[in-house]
């Protein structure tokens, strides 16, 4: 695993403006590439000692993507391609695109870093069950579809007493959010004001 890895975080392998050509993609070798970032922020501030874990992933969705939004494998390039945000309850997601990346997202066929392990904000959903607290498990959220800018790739959260309803013991939800939760809240989040809203999740992701 790199230390310093050649792509700044906040970048992407064709930057803003040059030509994708989608039938002859640039740094296919290196799809999948694992480098550790350093715990900063934007500022360049650091929040901690620790580390953040990313892969180089390429974004083949048909659509620009944006940042701190959970993303899906696409069937056969696992930890390689992403092919949208997170649209099914607790689905497997493959991480979370990188929070520095500019507003103008990553386009189709551009490859960024997408985070699967260490503290990450990730967007809450656009309505939430309950208040959200610190300590509880975050999983993806049901939304719309899997392309569009608003409510795919955010999450939801269980509390770690891990209390299920009968239907949810029966239907695949407990075995998902078990399975497939991205890691741990480190902040609350009110039901009533704070949906939609960057939170730090501890991503611990598969």
């Amino acid at each position: 695993m790199q230390s310093y890895p050649q792509l700044p975080r906040g970048e992407t392998v064709y930057g803003p403006t040059a030509t994708i050509d989608t039938n002859d993609y640039v740094g296919v070798d290196n799809e999948g590439a694992e480098a550790k970032f350093p715990n900063v922020d934007a500022n360049g501030v650091y929040r901690s000692m620790g580390f953040l874990y990313a892969r180089l992933m390429r974004n083949v969705s048909g659509v620009t993507m944006y940042a701190n939004r959970l993303v899906t494998h696409k069937a056969d390039y696992r930890n390689r391609r992403f092919d949208g945000y997170s649209r099914t309850t607790a689905c497997e997601a493959a991480g979370v695109i990188d929070p520095m990346l500019p507003a103008g997202g990553i386009r189709n066929g551009d490859a960024c870093w997408v985070f699967f392990k260490g503290p990450v904000q990730v967007y809450t959903g656009l309505a939430l069950a309950a208040n959200l607290a610190a300590g509880d498990l975050a999983y993806a959220i049901t939304a719309d579809n899997s392309t569009g800018h608003t409510g795919g790739g955010k999450i939801e959260g269980r509390p770690l007493a891990l209390t299920f309803t009968a239907t949810e013991t029966t239907d695949g939800t407990m075995g998902k959010v078990l399975a497939n939760n991205i890691g741990v809240l480190m902040e609350a989040a009110t039901s009533g004001g704070e949906t939609n809203t960057l939170k730090y999740v501890d991503l611990k992701i598969r």
